[in-house]
């Protein structure tokens, strides 16, 4: 099997710069096509692969399939013995399946060449949102971390040679209110003791306003003014206003996370 071929069942980890300055050694698209391969591989997208995958996304025919082959045949430009001397690599290939005398080569290519984006934690901790229902005119959203993975990182854990494992790390895959989403934490509603006993960071409170009536609201204006409030409107109909009365009550919370980092990314080293 040739040293190249090799690479597909090397770790992220040795897309160093050891193989970057061996590739800039290169010239044209043999440079540019062993860069995007290895970037492919890897699931990297960014950094010192994105000019790789530039050239490598620029391949653009009139038809998908014809895209599909051109890229192909720009990755198997990729002259061999490009990998660096110290890349770690599957001691025995062959026991694997992978030699030059079967179809694996050009199945992991065809694989590579549909990866339209990279599989990382950035990547995968994509916010997926969704329509709750309506306040009025107002559309109401609930928001979480997609629980499954990008079309991209599948096919990259999935094949039978992948160097990327990813877990979903979060506790449940349920949606949160768009309220709760933007301030980072959900609300659990405690005692005054309760909520004493908690660090600065955790206490919360809110304002709950209860409708009374006229005499519940005299009888606090006098012994706790600032607990109640009134509000007036004016009914054109009637000519006249009409006032309504509120008691407002101080609710007590202890601020609980929303976990938003939910994807685990890793590369499966494997060493002669």
């Amino acid at each position: 099997m040739n040293a190249f071929k090799k690479i597909f069942l090397m770790p992220v980890c040795v897309m160093s710069f050891a193989f970057f300055s061996q590739a800039k050694e290169l010239q044209g698209d043999q440079a540019n096509a062993c860069g995007a391969l290895l970037c492919l591989a890897g699931g990297m997208m960014s950094g010192e692969c994105a000019g790789y995958i530039s050239k490598y996304f620029s391949i653009q025919m009139e038809k998908p399939w014809q895209t599909l082959a051109a890229r192909k045949n720009f990755l198997n430009l990729c002259p061999q013995g490009q990998a660096p001397s110290n890349a770690p690599i599957l001691d025995n290939p062959e026991k694997y399946g992978l030699t030059q005398n079967n179809d694996d080569y050009t199945i992991y290519l065809e694989m590579l060449s549909n990866l339209d984006e990279d599989c990382t934690q950035a990547t995968l901790n994509r916010v997926e949102k969704r329509t709750a229902g309506k306040n009025g005119f107002n559309v109401i959203y609930e928001y979480r971390i997609n629980p499954n993975p990008t079309k991209s990182c599948k096919l990259l854990t999935e094949h039978k040679y992948s160097n990327k494992s990813i877990h979903y790390t979060c506790k449940n895959t349920q949606f949160y209110s768009e309220e709760d989403w933007n301030n980072g934490y959900t609300k659990k509603f405690i005692s005054k003791q309760e909520y004493d006993q908690l660090a600065s960071a955790q206490r919360g409170m809110q304002i709950k306003e209860k409708s009374i009536n006229y005499i519940e609201y005299h009888t606090l204006l006098r012994s706790d003014p600032q607990r109640v409030k009134q509000v007036t409107n004016y009914d054109t109909n009637d000519k006249k206003s009409i006032f309504s009365y509120f008691r407002l009550d101080t609710l007590y919370f202890q601020k609980m996370p929303i976990e938003k980092n939910c994807w685990e990314v890793k590369d499966k080293l494997v060493y002669n």
